[in-house]
């Protein structure tokens, strides 16, 4: 499948959202929005053509540095060719598909090594 356009963002499981805020705007990225995403706060934050997303997850993981929950998005330029793809290839569907109130589509699914990824098509 050639529908990659872009990765989309990189995201951060956080266990304050606020400090991280602060701690990513004193690097220099900038706040481009804020999203509702089933009911908790996602912040995208930009610098030059990277975008990273903080949630804030209550209790976050404690036990390692390398507990915290990630992954990386990829937008495509068709939702629905995503989709055969992911049914062909027998992608496991964790979450979704969701339309998000900003507009965009997105779907995560485990990769064959259990990391996580998300697929999104901004409309």
């Amino acid at each position: 499948m050639n529908n990659i356009k872009s990765i989309h963002h990189v995201a951060i499981e956080v266990s304050d959202l606020s400090r991280s805020i602060e701690f990513y705007q004193s690097l220099g990225f900038l706040i481009e929005q804020s999203i509702d995403f089933k009911g908790e706060e996602a912040i995208f934050l930009e610098l030059e053509h990277f975008r990273l997303e903080l949630y804030e997850v209550e209790n976050s993981r404690k036990k390692s540095n390398y507990d915290k929950q990630m992954h990386i998005a990829f937008e495509v330029e068709s939702w629905n060719e995503l989709l055969k793809w992911i049914d062909v290839i027998k992608l496991e569907i964790i979450e979704g598909p969701f339309k998000l109130e900003n507009g965009w589509r997105t779907i995560f699914v485990k990769g064959y090594d259990g990391e996580i990824l998300e697929f999104m098509e901004e409309l």
